[in-house]
């Protein structure tokens, strides 16, 4: 099963100050998504997800998962070791070289968060659950992943 796509047209992106916009897509999106992010200073990318916090999902094996998604135009990831959760690839946005902001859909629901991938926080706070964990795990990989 996937994530409901009935909640927003395909083929859309979240605009930093404009919120979702049906067939935007972000300037990093393509088949070199990589190389084109443009938060990081030098294209230096230094996330790499386990080192972080035991038990959670490298970034290779991540990182190959969201070219996946890209090259077949979709909207949505299934982050691994979640029973329901989805990051919607086109909201990752990066600032300040650890910051993020990221949209997901867990179980029919979408939500907005905020973390610190240095930190390995959200809103200041430690990730209060498994799912949560593993989709700002997720999202630091997308904006800062090696």
């Amino acid at each position: 099963m996937g994530p409901p796509n009935y909640y927003r047209p395909p083929g859309g992106g979240w605009r930093p100050n404009y919120g979702w916009v049906p067939g935007y897509r972000p300037g990093w999106w393509g088949p070199r998504w990589r190389y084109n992010r443009p938060w990081l200073v030098n294209n230096q990318p230094w996330y790499n997800g386990t080192s972080i916090v035991a038990g959670l999902f490298g970034a290779s094996l991540f990182l190959n998962l969201v070219n996946q998604t890209i090259t077949s135009n979709n909207d949505y990831v299934l982050v691994p070791n979640t029973d329901d959760v989805y990051l919607i690839v086109g909201s990752v946005y990066g600032n300040s070289g650890s910051w993020v902001s990221f949209n997901f859909v867990s179980y029919g629901q979408e939500y907005v968060e905020e973390g610190d991938c240095r930190d390995f926080t959200i809103d200041g706070q430690v990730p209060s659950s498994p799912n949560l964990r593993a989709v700002l795990n997720a999202a630091c990989i997308v904006a800062y992943g090696n």
